[in-house]
């Protein structure tokens, strides 16, 4: 990824900077989402260092910006392009407005400790900016046992809108899911 222009965030701590991800982040990243991983049990089934680059690496990217801090990387979030058969949100949307322009926001997380500083607001807050500039309808699916993430989208106008079981190939186990569809604007 080429270097894009930085902006500061407001809302957020003065030296975190919301930027799009270079190729340098990922080490970082892949760390990152280690002790998220460690803390969280997320991504699920995505435990080992191939397992997380490819999941930071996916070709199903479009965009992905950073919070940075003390030049590190400490959050990130994705939107991506997604098949109906890849994602639940997707899926579940395509049945209730086919024509709609869509992509999927995934890929969010935040460093352990550098939690509750509204990183995760100010990241969905960009993807949604995006999302609105360029046309395009974001949805998303989580797991019904995040009840954080799941405030976070509520507060920022996030509709749920279906429900469905994510079957974990690497665990062997089904999940409750919640899907929920970004506000056509700004709450």
């Amino acid at each position: 990824m080429q270097r894009m222009p930085s902006t500061w965030s407001p809302g957020i701590r003065p030296h975190v900077l919301i930027r799009r991800r270079i190729d340098q982040d990922t080490a970082q990243l892949i760390s990152c989402l280690g002790r998220v991983y460690q803390k969280d049990g997320y991504p699920t089934g995505i435990i080992t260092v191939e397992d997380r680059k490819q999941f930071l690496d996916s070709n199903s990217i479009l965009h992905t910006w950073v919070a940075e801090s003390n030049h590190q990387a400490i959050a990130q979030v994705s939107v991506c392009s997604a098949d109906v058969e890849d994602n639940l949100a997707m899926a579940a949307w395509r049945k209730k407005s086919p024509n709609d322009e869509v992509a999927v926001l995934g890929r969010l997380f935040v460093d352990p400790d550098s939690r509750g500083s509204g990183l995760a607001k100010q990241l969905v807050s960009q993807a949604m900016q995006w999302g609105r500039a360029n046309g395009v309808r974001l949805v998303l699916w989580v797991l019904a046992k995040h009840d954080g993430a799941t405030r976070l989208y509520e507060k920022l106008g996030w509709e749920l809108f279906d429900t469905a079981v994510f079957h974990s190939k690497a665990l062997g186990q089904d999940f409750d899911a919640l899907c929920f569809v970004a506000p056509e604007s700004s709450p």
